[in-house]
């Protein structure tokens, strides 16, 4: 599993929109908001999918709704 540590500074508006992310409850915390963002943006670019499409994908190969949970199990076996 790839890993990166980086600091990272924002100001202005970008650090009122960060903060106000949390602060209204979209996510725990300003790094979680950051993370969902480069995923957002490997989304937009095309380098993923959206979790919608691969829960739709996995529903039709298994034949049911998959658990989140059931999708972490086998990403964090997948990572090992």
């Amino acid at each position: 599993m790839n890993e990166l540590a980086i600091t990272v500074r924002v100001r202005g508006a970008t650090a009122r929109m960060l903060e106000e992310l949390v602060e209204k409850g979209y996510y725990s915390t300003k790094a979680e908001a950051l993370r969902a963002g480069i995923l957002h943006l490997a989304e937009e670019y095309g380098m993923i999918g959206s979790p919608v499409y691969y829960r739709r994908m996995l529903k039709s190969e298994i034949g049911r709704q998959i658990k989140h949970e059931e999708i972490e199990k086998v990403l964090e076996e997948i990572e090992e």
